[in-house]
This record gives structure tokens, C-alpha cells and sequence, in this order.
């Protein structure tokens, strides 16, 4: 698998995968459906995603021009290309993260009308990339920093009459612990401390629900794939 990933960072072709999301196991597999993922349309503004789909319904692999400098980035390195832009705001949100945070930090929140009591949190709850874990990081995370962060903002926003409402990567109480679903993992649950890795979860889905339902003038959360 190692070297299949690696060819296809690098060479003409788009990368065919498994559904993982159906159940993560198959991120292994090559003898179940795939799917090409595509690519970002870059001559168009809005960033169309092209040559994804079903394999079954392409005649050839889709292409794209082959790169040897074409690589996975780390998360620093995906932030600050945001600051790397002639668009607007440079940072494009991550330039409101506190100054005494690294820019990875990823948590921010601002009020979209100066006069209108609503407080957006853009909560970065995925998991980090150096806690040993050696599954794919599709899970609930926080560690004790940005747990600190949210109940900190939370409490802000009550204390100063604001409606609030949190916007994140991974969603929960979607996908359940595979205890709970005939042992099939969907690597999309919220993350627990047995699994083994180096760094712990801050708070349990449970201790964070209740935090939320904590603060009455609290809305709503809202998954957002670009969070």
C-alpha cells in the first residue's frame, strides 16, 4: 500500500480508493469498489472538484500532470498557504487565531455583524498528527488546549448575552464506537483514550455534550468540511 500511495502522489494518475467512510477497514482493500478521488479544478473560481467517481464508470484512469514534488502536507505547512493568497482576508480565518497560539492552532471565532449578538466558534476538532495513533485520523479530538479554548469561548459568549454557534471538521454522536456497530470501525467516531495513542482526548463525547447543553444561549453546532 505504501508504494501504491506513493506512485500515485507523484505520477499522471488520479488515485482510485475504497469507500472508507462505509467502514474504514477498507482503506486496505483492493478487492472492493473503488472510487477515483479527483482533483481541484484550478482554472475554475470556485474550485470544482473533476475526475471523481466510481472506476466502473471511467474507460481509463483520469489524468493529471505527473509532479515528483507532489506531497502530503503537514498541517503547518496547509495553514499557511491561506496567508498565501491575493484573496481576502489573507489567512482566510486563521489570521483571527490568537496571537499567543502557533497559526495551527486552528481555533478562532468572530461576530459576523458588530451589531448583532451572534458569535461563530471555529473550533479545529481533529486529531493531531503527532499522537502515535496508528489508524487513519478520522476522529473527534480535542486536547487540553483547545478543550481549554472552547469552554473559554463558551463562557465568554454567555457571559456577554451572545448567540452562539460552532462550526467543525468532525462531526458527532454520527458514527458510533464499533462496540456498537457490530464491530465494524468507522474510524469517524469520537476518539477514546483505549485506543492507544500517546496523546489523550480532553474531554468524552458525553462531557462535551453536557458542556454545550451548559450554556443556554448556545444554537447549534455545524459540521463544515472546510473548518
Amino acid at each position: 500500500m505504501a508504494k501504491f500511495f506513493a506512485s500515485r502522489h507523484v505520477d499522471d494518475k488520479v488515485v482510485a480508493m475504497p469507500d472508507s467512510l462505509l467502514y474504514a477497514a477498507n482503506v486496505y482493500k483492493r478487492d472492493v469498489e473503488l472510487f477515483y478521488m479527483g482533483v481541484i479544478d484550478g482554472s475554475d473560481p470556485y474550485g470544482d472538484i473533476i475526475k471523481a467517481g466510481p472506476v466502473k464508470n471511467f474507460t481509463s484512469a483520469p489524468t493529471v500532470v505527473p509532479d515528483v514534488k507532489r506531497r502530503s502536507l503537514t498541517k503547518l505547512e496547509w495553514t499557511k498557504e491561506f496567508f498565501n493568497t491575493t484573496s481576502e482576508p489573507k489567512g482566510h480565518g486563521f489570521n483571527l487565531v490568537s496571537k499567543d497560539k502557533p497559526v495551527d492552532f486552528g481555533c478562532y471565532s468572530f461576530m459576523p455583524k458588530s451589531n448583532i449578538p451572534i458569535k461563530i466558534i471555529c473550533l479545529d476538532n481533529t486529531q493531531r498528527e503527532d499522537d502515535n495513533d496508528p489508524s487513519i485520523h478520522g476522529r473527534g479530538f480535542l486536547d487540553e488546549d483547545r478543550w481549554n479554548w472552547l469552554k473559554k469561548e463558551l463562557a465568554d459568549g454567555t457571559k456577554n448575552d451572545q448567540l452562539m454557534i460552532i462550526t467543525w471538521h468532525i462531526p458527532i454522536g454520527v458514527m458510533p464506537y464499533k462496540e456498537y456497530n457490530n464491530d465494524k470501525d468507522t474510524y469517524m467516531d469520537w476518539y477514546e483514550n483505549t485506543r492507544g495513542g500517546t496523546i489523550e482526548n480532553a474531554v468524552t463525547l458525553k462531557g462535551l455534550i453536557d458542556e454545550l447543553h451548559s450554556h443556554p444561549n448556545f444554537l447549534m453546532w455545524r459540521q463544515d468540511i472546510d473548518t
